[in-house]
């Protein structure tokens, strides 16, 4: 299928997000990073909002959460994969945006062949604590629920790189810093444990394994391959969706 030119401008701005994200950077400087990429192709006044969120105040609120979080509830043995996942907005009882909220659950059926992450999806891990109560997150969120605040409309080509890319990426950033700063009480009594993030949507990376040895990130040809296979498996299912509908 043949991509429109803001397609193409998304997918090249996605793999440059992959690059940042196999880079060794920290969180602050790898998202200031791709907003200035994402802000040369598509200008808009949003990105003075992006600008101004306060990452440093907001990556050390994330790595005290993490690390209270794992001490005060640690994973069961048995959880053998960690999700770092970016749920739907959320919204307050006035329905007004709160955003996104990054959070932590886990599962004991990962499988790295399953292309659809199905094991995230039936936790076995799911603390109390779980929920990050990320600033930055919360604004993102916004972006996504309300673009009229920020003079945003779903068709801005800058409104994809807010509400989608740019949390993504942020919760990469941030899974494999948390991570590669405390990787024994990640695994704990665990044998091993698999890291990935995503949208609660879809877009799951896989980042790396945690055992004895420490924490080891996927190579950026590693992931590659992977979201290559996701992207045929989806077009195998559309095809077979649209023949199916059309031998009705």
């Amino acid at each position: 299928m043949r991509l429109t030119r803001s397609e193409r401008t998304y997918q090249r701005m996605h793999d440059k997000a992959l690059e940042v994200v196999h880079t060794p950077t920290s969180p602050v400087d790898g998202f200031r990073r791709l907003a200035r990429e994402c802000r040369a192709v598509a200008p808009h006044s949003v990105w003075e909002t992006v600008g101004n969120l306060d990452l440093k105040k907001d990556v050390a609120h994330m790595e005290r959460w993490f690390t209270t979080l794992l001490r005060q509830e640690p994973p069961p043995r048995d959880i053998n994969g960690l999700w770092f996942g970016i749920s739907d907005p959320f919204v307050d009882r006035e329905g007004d945006a709160i955003g996104y909220e990054l959070y932590l659950c886990g599962s004991n059926e990962f499988d790295a062949t399953d292309l659809d992450d199905r094991w995230a999806s039936f936790p076995g891990y799911e603390p109390a604590g779980a929920f990050a109560g990320s600033d930055v997150f919360h604004v993102l969120g916004q972006m996504d629920v309300e673009p009229r605040r920020f003079r945003l409309r779903g068709s801005s080509p800058a409104f994809p790189f807010v509400a989608s890319l740019l949390p993504l990426l942020y919760a990469c950033l941030l899974a494999n810093w948390l991570v590669g700063r405390t990787p024994e009480l990640v695994l704990g009594d665990a044998v091993s444990r698999a890291i990935a993030c995503g949208h609660d949507a879809g877009d799951a990376i896989h980042l790396g394994i945690v055992d004895s040895s420490g924490y080891r990130r996927a190579p950026l040809e590693e992931t590659q391959d992977r979201l290559r296979k996701q992207s045929r498996e989806l077009d195998r299912f559309d095809e077979e969706s649209n023949t199916h509908r059309g031998t009705r």
